[in-house]
């Protein structure tokens, strides 16, 4: 990549309205086109997948994205962030201590 590294971030949101949805690979990736006016994708460093961890989830991104990366950016990182769920703190007298 030419000139300091940039970081470009896309999201995912899955909507029965409209299928398929757009997964966040192909988000940052847009995201990336639209404000550099153009990207190779020998670019690709790196790419970071912050994922809720569901038991059963319908929609998993983490292997798509592996598979998609090997095929167009084989050189790029793939760095897997999980999330969890955390229970709110509103109604429980023991949150505000």
């Amino acid at each position: 990549m030419s000139g300091s590294p940039r970081v470009f971030g896309g999201g995912c949101i899955e909507s029965a309205a409209y299928n398929p949805s757009v997964s966040p690979f192909h988000a940052a990736y847009i995201n990336a086109v639209a404000s550099s006016g153009e990207m190779d994708l020998d670019e690709i460093q790196e790419v970071v997948l912050a994922e809720l961890e569901v038991k059963d989830a319908s929609v998993v991104h983490r292997n798509n994205v592996k598979l998609l990366l090997q095929a167009v950016a084989p050189r790029a990182k793939l760095t897997l962030l999980p999330l969890q769920l955390v229970p709110p703190l509103a109604g429980r007298r023991d949150s505000l201590a």
